[in-house]
């Protein structure tokens, strides 16, 4: 029979105590490479609990520790538990090169004007190279996800590790375009991934904002090509729900939630430190087959900040990391919740 919510709110807590007063190196070490969190049903009054692992040492480590709890949640069918893998930020590809791209002068310069700013378009950091003067380094492709109002400004939001490199970016650094590699905003803000509390990088989403002149801002700021236009509702995360996104390099897929509410998802960025997050959202992808019946992915390299959100327009959060696993073999994409990324970065979504 399924659980309440509460039951497994209240599992997670257990879970949660029990692991905290572990101190042994067997027990450290599995403990960044686990994360319970809620697994959600077709039914908006079921729940069970969640587990996610890295690998298989750790899998065993869970079922040892909590043993009469998994053979108990097994029985009733109450536990979702995977091994998928350590979880790694979206690596950011580099451009796709623009064939016959216009000078920036003479008859040209009107079509090279930064394209128009929409949602799931390519975007990148760029700053100059303190090296080399009037060099600039740029950074690698991401999505823009969303478009937003902060302190009478308004501008867009994607990841951290795409606009604002992993917290090496500065305020004023230009974003700009994936197609022309035009400026289109700048760097305004940014919660950082590096957040320390008690020892442990702790950040609230991997995210980050930039201001866009007035005079590039669209006029539907809300609407996503392909699909339609967003609503200002949000949805309510009580069971399985087909979800999309519109990335720059997976275009439009289609995905369903099948967990949320993770604790302790440890993500490595780049080998340069682990950050901790909570409250993540996993996406399973629900693509169709393809004629070798292989089911695509729901995100991939280049899709990091692209905005989740369901069929009816509710915004849902925004896309910083895969893994392995899924019970498709498609791998599971994890999302920062709208709300959270919101208070990050002190924002509000424009629709």
């Amino acid at each position: 029979m399924p659980m309440k919510r509460e039951e497994v709110e209240k599992l997670k807590a257990d879970i949660r105590r029990e692991t905290q007063d572990r101190k042994s190196e067997k027990d450290i070490a599995a403990l960044s490479r686990f994360a319970a969190g809620v697994g959600l049903t077709e039914d908006p009054n079921g729940f069970r609990l969640a587990i996610r692992v890295g690998d298989e040492e750790t899998r065993e480590w869970f079922t040892t520790t909590f043993a009469d709890l998994v053979s108990q949640l097994d029985k009733d069918n109450n536990i979702d538990l995977r091994v998928i893998g350590p979880p790694q930020p979206l690596p950011e590809p580099e451009p796709e090169p623009v064939a016959g791209a216009p000078a920036a002068e003479g008859p040209a310069a009107v079509a090279a004007a930064p394209p128009p700013l929409t949602i799931g378009m390519g975007i990148r950091h760029v700053r100059p190279n303190p090296a080399v003067p009037g060099q600039l380094r740029r950074g690698g492709v991401g999505t823009l996800g969303f478009f937003a109002r902060r302190n009478g400004t308004r501008g867009f939001v994607s990841c951290n590790h795409v606009i604002a490199i992993r917290d090496q970016g500065r305020n004023g650094d230009e974003i700009r375009s994936e197609v022309g590699d035009r400026r289109i905003g700048v760097l305004a803000r940014f919660h950082k991934l590096r957040r320390k509390v008690l020892g442990l990088f702790r950040p609230h989403a991997d995210c980050a904002y930039a201001a866009v002149d007035k005079k590039m801002f669209p006029k539907r700021p809300g609407h996503v090509p392909g699909f339609g236009d967003l609503v200002k509702e949000r949805p309510a995360l009580i069971q399985q729900m087909t979800v999309h996104k519109l990335g720059r390099t997976t275009g439009l897929t289609r995905g369903r939630i099948s967990s949320c509410d993770y604790d302790r998802l440890d993500a490595n960025f780049r080998s340069e430190f682990v950050a901790r997050f909570d409250d993540v959202i996993e996406i399973e992808s629900d693509e169709l087959p393809s004629i070798n019946g292989e089911i695509g992915a729901f995100a991939n390299g280049g899709d990091s900040g692209a905005l989740v959100f369901t069929s009816d327009g509710k915004p849902v959060g925004t896309i910083f990391y895969v893994t392995g696993g899924g019970l498709n073999r498609a791998g599971l994409t994890y999302v920062n919740p709208i709300a959270t990324v919101e208070r990050a970065l002190r924002v509000s979504m424009i629709v």
